[in-house]
């Protein structure tokens, strides 16, 4: 606690002891300006934040809070929406890429049942594969629109 330059020696004279004490008077009363100083500049600090929150609250009535609070619900819902929008067209998105890949997958079916006969290069049919079909719903009404009259008793015809 006692800083080593105010230990005295036993041995000390009168005049090394009132040197001593006076050192650590001039100290004291040191430590004490400082104190007080410094509960002087804390006030301050604390009267310049109580008039800060006062100015803060002079210009916080009611109305300017509804205010702020109905600036950032219309904030909310604007983004809200913007996100909505975006959802509903990447679900669109998904829906058309759903569509074609329906349709891809459709052809390849259908390009796969085909027989497959090639009179081009040698002049005679070769094997025609035979394949299962399976029924469909609507399948009757592709083929009556796609095909001519004649095709499409056939077409009757080969159901199960």
């Amino acid at each position: 606690m006692i800083d080593d330059r105010f230990k005295l020696p036993p041995t000390a004279t009168k005049a090394e002891l009132i040197e001593k004490y006076n050192q650590l008077l001039d100290v004291y009363a040191q430590k004490v300006a400082e104190v007080r100083e410094a509960s002087k500049r804390r006030p301050a600090t604390e009267a310049r934040a109580d008039v800060a929150a006062t100015e803060v609250a002079r210009g916080a009535s009611v109305d300017s809070v509804l205010d702020a609070v109905g600036a950032l619900r219309g904030l909310v819902g604007r983004t809200l929406n913007d996100l909505t929008d975006r959802m509903a067209a990447e679900a669109e998105r998904l829906e058309q890429l759903r569509r074609a890949a329906d349709l891809e997958a459709a052809r390849l079916e259908l390009s796969a049942r085909r027989p497959t006969t090639s009179t081009r290069a040698t002049g005679r049919a070769s094997s025609t594969r035979t394949r299962t079909r399976k029924s469909r719903p609507g399948s009757i009404e592709r083929c009556a629109k796609s095909r001519s009259p004649s095709k499409r008793r056939s077409a009757r015809a080969r159901l199960p």
